[in-house]
């Protein structure tokens, strides 16, 4: 009866982590739409409620059927975070966020096996009561959060940003007017809603865009009327997702982007749930593979820049790989013959791998959002979530290839680390770049670094 137990036990996860996954597939692409129609804060402070709240009610659901029915309601709010994050900072100190949540994120894990390893007697609510309570900061988020600067300027909210910026100006110290001076002379002395129009041109070119010869009748002071206010449904850049393909230079980042994601999600989320086999105490085994991510974090934080995006993603992905496919490799019964103690040497280049593609992944989380212009920097994070989420769909089944291929899992998730990232030099290096707003602002970059990168004859 044990083991039978114990594999219904393991079916059960595995079909609920695909339930969750599943939800965030269908929510994201919709969601971020949204994100970038009503904007960063309310949505981010929605899902991270409603995150909240399902984690409290998932305690006291009465069978199986009802905890799957509220954890595909459930979905996350990583990718908003990922996103107003990289539009707060300044382009000198873009990368602190996530240098910050490079350390924070193990840490965060640590404690989930920690809780795991004491309620391990007790019922599965209490584990599931202690991890809801983590998001409890949401009751105070509201009020310590303020929406991105970069999207009201896009959206043309003078109103909303001059305020944000006074507030900016009273914590740093700095003259207001003098800050307002700088909002006012350097971005709402350009038409930024002729430079949507001009986006929209470019992504929907069969459609008829009225709005573009009504900014151009407006003056600078009175760009916003009650005819030029769009509601969420009329919004310039609320960007389709069949127009988008139509941009050759934004489908490529998309999907290359989107390559990156589901190459990290699926290594990754599979490492981390074979991990346990690395020791013979479910919880060491665990622990072992996430104790790697420190020095990773330290190694991200002393490259990400100094020797750029592009290259921190492709070395360290190359690393992961090799390392992962020679572990792999270990397991050869000629190779055994040669190599003492070969399970341990196997053991040190899958932890070696672990760290070299926690590097990678920290960095794509920063990289794939500076490729994206603000106007449509949340609807293309929709893409590359849904990506992550397929993977992610697909890593639980690799606890079942292990058992039954020991080999498989580290030869496939070091594979497309070997194939995949190389594809990241196609795209332009972000280190030292000011986010682009508009697509026109994207368009006139790549064709600047293509002309650069061109050799003179």
């Amino acid at each position: 009866m044990a083991p039978a137990a114990s594999t219904s036990c393991k079916e059960r996860t595995s079909f609920t982590q695909q339930d969750v996954q599943t939800a965030m597939n269908m929510a994201n692409p919709e969601t971020h739409l949204s994100y970038q129609s009503y904007g960063r804060k309310k949505l981010f402070m929605l899902t991270n409620s409603l995150y909240f709240v399902n984690s409290m009610i998932l305690c006291v659901l009465p069978n199986f059927v009802a905890f799957l029915v509220f954890k595909f309601l459930q979905t996350g709010a990583s990718m908003f975070a990922s996103v107003i994050m990289v539009e707060m900072m300044p382009t000198k100190h873009r990368a602190l966020p996530i240098q910050i949540i490079a350390y924070l994120w193990p840490a965060s894990l640590l404690l989930l096996c920690l809780l795991a390893y004491l309620t391990r007697e007790l019922s599965w609510r209490y584990l599931q009561l202690s991890l809801g309570l983590v998001s409890a900061y949401v009751l105070v988020q509201w009020w310590v959060t303020d929406e991105s600067l970069r999207w009201l300027c896009v959206k043309n909210k003078k109103t909303e940003a001059e305020q944000l910026v006074k507030k900016m100006a009273r914590l740093n110290k700095v003259s207001p007017e003098k800050a307002l001076h700088i909002l006012r002379t350097d971005i709402f002395s350009r038409d930024i809603r002729l430079e949507l129009s001009q986006d929209s041109r470019m992504l929907e070119r069969n459609e008829t865009n009225n709005t573009t010869e009504d900014v151009m009748m407006l003056s600078d002071d009175t760009a916003i009327t009650n005819r030029g206010k769009s509601t969420p449904s009329q919004s310039d850049n609320n960007v389709k997702f069949l127009s988008i393909v139509r941009n050759k230079h934004l489908m490529k980042i998309l999907v290359i982007s989107c390559s990156l994601w589901f190459t990290d999600c699926l290594a990754y989320d599979g490492l981390l749930m074979v991990s346990p086999s690395f020791a013979q105490n479910f919880y060491v085994g665990f622990a072992l593979s996430v104790m790697v991510e420190y020095p990773a974090s330290v190694t991200f934080n002393l490259i990400v820049d100094r020797v750029g995006r592009r290259q921190c993603i492709v070395v360290s992905h190359l690393i992961a790989g090799f390392c992962l496919v020679v572990s792999t490799l270990l397991f050869v019964p000629a190779v055994q013959s040669y190599v003492p103690e070969s399970s341990w040497v196997s053991l040190g280049f899958v932890l070696l791998g672990r760290y070299a593609l926690s590097v990678g992944y920290t960095c794509v989380t920063l990289f794939t959002p500076e490729l994206l212009p603000t106007s449509i920097r949340s609807t293309g994070s929709g893409f590359t979530s849904v990506a992550a989420y397929v993977a992610v769909m697909i890593a639980p089944h690799a606890r079942t290839l292990k058992r039954h291929i020991p080999w498989a899992p580290s030869i496939i998730f070091g594979s497309i680390c070997i194939i995949l990232s190389p594809l990241t030099f196609l795209l332009p290096e972000t280190k030292g770049h000011e986010l682009s707003q508009t697509l026109e602002d994207m368009e006139k970059w790549l064709n600047d670094v293509k002309s650069k990168n061109k050799p003179k004859q």
